[in-house]
């Protein structure tokens, strides 16, 4: 299940990353990538 979860983030993590044309991953493109998987974290 915790496997499950990380591949969906890192993947959708990915995909912001390389949307963006950079190669290092922001706390911004966590943040989307949590939000686009409907768990959206505040105070950041």
């Amino acid at each position: 299940m915790l496997r499950v979860f990380l591949t969906n983030l890192v993947g959708d993590v990915v995909t912001y990353t390389e949307h963006g044309n950079r190669k290092t991953v922001t706390r911004m493109d966590v943040l989307f990538a949590l939000k686009h998987q409907g768990r959206t974290l505040y105070g950041f």
